[in-house]
């Protein structure tokens, strides 16, 4: 936050958010965006994950798009990347929701996965 408030460079920073049920304060996932060294540059990528009670509900769409706002609004990031695996049908689809194209295939660590 420090450096979105010097002026919006976050370089090689990471930020970690929790996604926190409103009703109960429960932590139910995670949304984090960061610098991925085995994407081309620009390299920043969007990475989440939900408690599996909390499927399809939309909150990984919603704190996907709060986050990216946040990046867009408030840094100097200007381009995201986010990669699901292939038959990740659920994860492809909140990538699709949060206006992501898709740009082809890749292969980390012995696992294609949409780009």
């Amino acid at each position: 936050m420090q450096a979105v408030h010097n002026g919006g460079d976050v370089g090689q920073l990471r930020l970690r958010l929790a996604m926190v049920l409103k009703e109960t304060g429960e932590c139910i996932g995670w949304c984090i965006t960061g610098p991925k060294e085995a994407l081309p540059q620009p390299n920043r990528e969007m990475m989440y994950g939900i408690s599996n009670q909390h499927y399809n509900k939309g909150y990984t769409t919603q704190a996907v798009r709060a986050l990216i706002q946040f990046l867009f609004r408030n840094t100097s990031e200007r381009e995201l990347s986010a990669l699901a695996v292939v038959h990740n049908h659920a994860s492809n689809k909140v990538i699709q929701k949060c206006g992501f194209k898709y740009v082809g295939e890749i292969e980390l660590a012995g696992a294609a996965s949409s780009l």
